[in-house]
C-alpha cells in the first residue's frame, strides 16, 4: 500500500471517530456531562488579552454552543489550540508570547 492510501485511511479513521464521539456524546448522558464539564472548565480558563485601544478580549473564541455533540465535534475535530489535530494552532499560545 502506498502512503497515500495510508493517509488516506488514516484521515478516514479520524473522521469515523469523530462521528462516534458525536453520537456518543448525543446519546450518552455520563459522557454528554463530562463534556460540558470540560467545555466549561476550558472558557473559564481563557485567558484575555488588552488591544492597543485598551479592550480585554480573549486570547481565543470558542464556537457558540451548547450542543454536546457539536462540542464533541469540535474539541474531537479541530481541537483546541495545541490539542490533536492541531487545526487551530499547533501551540496552546497561539504563537502569541
Amino acid at each position: 500500500m502506498n502512503v497515500l492510501a495510508q493517509v488516506t485511511q488514516a484521515v478516514a479513521a479520524h473522521c469515523r471517530f469523530v462521528e462516534q464521539q458525536v453520537a456518543l456524546a448525543r446519546r450518552d448522558p455520563e459522557f454528554r456531562g463530562q463534556i460540558l464539564q470540560r467545555w466549561q472548565a476550558i472558557g473559564a480558563g481563557i485567558a484575555t488579552v488588552t488591544t492597543p485601544t485598551g479592550l480585554q478580549i480573549p486570547r481565543w473564541a470558542l464556537p457558540a454552543t451548547e450542543d454536546p455533540g457539536e462540542i464533541a465535534r469540535y474539541l474531537y475535530g479541530e481541537g483546541l489550540p495545541g490539542e490533536f489535530p492541531f487545526v487551530n494552532a499547533a501551540y496552546p499560545e497561539m504563537y502569541l508570547e
